[in-house]
């Protein structure tokens, strides 16, 4: 058996020992050839062929009757342990893709693992929606709302104390405006009732200034009516109240008056009051 570098083609191995008929799909492989009877190394070759860094089996022997072949046999390993293998391995370089995919990436589970689109979109997706959602949310540091909070019955807890007009106010700032306003009322309404006192004081006073106590000359008697002289009584004053200061000799009560004139008062009694019966006048002019 022999193995050449020239064109890549599809071949059927019958002379390895092993699987039989194997096709194979070959690609430029190494710059020798390599000549091998040998059982142990046929299966070397195979490999080699497997892996695609030999290319093609002939029938032509080399001129030197094979002695290359193991030490062509070890170049061509060589070039396969440098290799990556199907079954996996270990990277010592970068890899150039030349603007080729790599498809068939399963789902990644270690941080170092390569991730799909798959993952960076869900990624970019939930960036832009944490980011959206920062966007729409009040930085601790403070800021701007654009809407009404709806506290739902919670409360806001460790307010400072307001320095302006639209500050929120605390508990202590509004149950201190809730007492001074209740003092004020307290205030208020003694004020109105020591207006109102004074107005009834002031009144009484206009009502005792304009209230006048007049007491008549004695009555003549000799009759039931008689008309009392009431020096400084007028026509025009209002007779608040009449009452009999002094009983006649007769000691009847006074039981009114029906004439009121200039200076004079006609006193009404039973009957005759006797001498001497002084009637007093509370007017209001």
């Amino acid at each position: 058996m022999k193995i050449h570098n020239t064109t890549s083609g599809t071949i059927s191995i019958s002379d390895l020992p092993g699987p039989q008929g194997l096709g194979l799909t070959l690609g430029p492989l190494a710059d020798k050839v390599i000549y091998d009877e040998d059982a142990e190394k046929s299966a070397q070759l195979l490999s080699l062929m497997t892996s695609g860094l030999v290319t093609k089996l002939s029938d032509e022997e080399p001129a030197d009757g094979g002695a290359t072949a193991d030490t062509d046999v070890a170049a061509a390993a060589g070039l396969a342990a440098a290799a990556l293998p199907k079954a996996g391995g270990t990277m010592t370089g970068a890899i150039a893709m030349g603007g080729f995919k790599v498809t068939g990436l399963g789902a990644p589970t270690g941080a170092a693992d390569a991730a799909r689109k798959t993952e960076s979109d869900a990624a970019l997706s939930a960036g832009a929606a944490a980011q959206a959602t920062a966007d729409a949310a009040l930085p601790k540091t403070g800021g701007t709302m654009s809407g009404t909070i709806a506290m739902g019955g919670l409360q806001i807890l460790q307010v400072g104390a307001p320095l302006f007009a639209d500050s929120a106010a605390r508990k202590t700032d509004s149950d201190a405006a809730l007492t001074a306003a209740n003092d004020a009322q307290a205030d208020a309404t003694q004020a109105l009732a020591d207006a109102a006192a004074a107005a009834a004081t002031a009144n009484a006073a206009q009502v005792a200034a304009n209230l006048l106590f007049i007491d008549s000359a004695p009555g003549a008697g000799g009759g039931a009516t008689e008309a009392l002289t009431v020096t400084g009584l007028l026509a025009t004053d209002t007779i608040l109240g009449v009452s009999q200061s002094v009983p006649g000799a007769n000691s009847l009560p006074l039981l009114g008056f029906n004439t009121q004139a200039l200076g004079l008062l006609t006193g009404v009694w039973s009957a005759d009051p006797g001498a001497g019966a002084v009637i007093r006048v509370a007017i209001k002019r």
